[in-house]
């Protein structure tokens, strides 16, 4: 009954969002409903694997993500539980998406409650690549700057998420995005070099290190899989040159945009390639679409009304996307659990 109540109070503040996608208020209230969701939860996919980590790695076992590795002998040194650090990255990890929902566009609370809707079930699940993705973020927000400083602001950034997750290197590519090139020849040489360079290392650094190789079954990429991702690349481009074909004023008018949207969804080709050996990095698209999720829906509140209307269907169905190919093949382990288990209904279970 606690969760029927509690789904009809989100399902109406999500309505509401509709109405005031610029409130402040609504924007707290979804960053405390996440927060709880994710720091109260107790079991999930990931959940067993991320507590039998805590009590039994140090943090030499981390590898290059001594960032995560650091964090969790500190709270050890402290004698706090697994409980009370996974309230911490909840809280570090949420205020850092919803800092990039609020200096990304005037209807942060409208794109919190997207968020929470349609990403946020599978994003609680992975721990350290959820907290290693709000670093990165911050970082995009520098892009969009456009300033001198951006690109080198975003590189250490992204080199901040390696050090808590190390498939975080391949976000690099969006550096490649903003950066200005006067001759198209140094362009193309400089994404075949950069390409080259993060693919040695993920190849002999990464997934030949201990970490993979204690999940290799997990991370053995075959042809059929690759198929697969190069099925979802393609249709991502669609629902990218649908938008931008048929709102080609607005980002005229925006041409920071039209940097970051064809060059973030086209360079996931370079993401493509190596997901024939790791198809695990499909989660990079998971960010890439959340990104383009929250500029087609900021768009869309920029046009007038009857625009509005006659988009906004190409933005919901962009999400229900999103949803089916992320969320729901992984819904028992993911979705299911975010209410099912939570210490708000079972107080007893939080001191474990």
């Amino acid at each position: 009954m606690e969760v029927i109540l509690i789904l009809i109070l989100f399902g109406s503040l999500v309505f509401c969002s509709f109405r005031y996608s610029s409130s402040h208020k609504l924007f707290l209230i979804f960053f405390a409903i996440g927060f709880v969701s994710y720091g109260l939860n107790y079991s999930n996919g990931d959940y067993a694997a991320y507590h039998t980590f805590y009590y039994e790695r140090s943090y030499s076992d981390w590898g290059v993500e001594l960032i995560y590795g650091g964090l969790s002998d500190l709270f050890k040194y402290f004698n706090l539980n697994f409980f009370e650090f996974k309230l911490f990255i909840a809280l570090i990890t949420l205020a850092l998406h919803f800092r990039f929902f609020s200096y990304f566009t005037n209807v942060k609370a409208l794109l919190a409650a997207l968020y929470l809707l349609f990403f946020f079930s599978l994003d609680y699940v992975l721990m350290r690549n959820f907290l290693a993705v709000g670093v990165v973020l911050q970082g995009i927000l520098a892009l969009l700057k456009n300033d001198k400083s951006s690109v080198l602001y975003f590189v250490l950034c992204v080199f901040v998420a390696t050090l808590i997750h190390q498939s975080s290197i391949l976000y690099m590519f969006l550096a490649i995005c903003f950066y200005r090139f006067k001759e198209p020849a140094l362009f193309y040489a400089f994404c075949f070099a950069l390409f080259a360079v993060l693919y040695y290392f993920l190849r002999l650094a990464v997934f030949n290190s201990a970490l993979f190789a204690e999940r290799a079954l997990l991370y053995e990429g075959n042809l059929n899989m690759f198929f697969v991702n190069v099925l979802i690349y393609m249709v991502n481009l669609i629902f990218a040159g649908l938008f931008y074909f048929s709102n080609r004023v607005w980002f005229c008018y925006n041409p920071i945009f039209i940097r970051y949207f064809w060059g973030s969804n086209l360079g996931l080709f370079f993401v493509l390639i190596v997901m024939l050996d790791v198809p695990i990095f499909v989660r990079i698209f998971k960010t890439i679409f959340l990104l383009n999720a929250c500029l087609i829906t900021s768009a869309c509140y920029s046009f007038s009304f009857k625009k509005r209307i006659r988009v906004m269907p190409v933005v919901v169905l962009y999400l229900f996307f999103c949803f089916a190919l992320f969320v729901f093949p992984v819904y028992e382990l993911t979705l299911d659990p975010l209410f099912s288990y939570n210490c708000l209904f079972e107080v007893s279970l939080c001191r474990q």
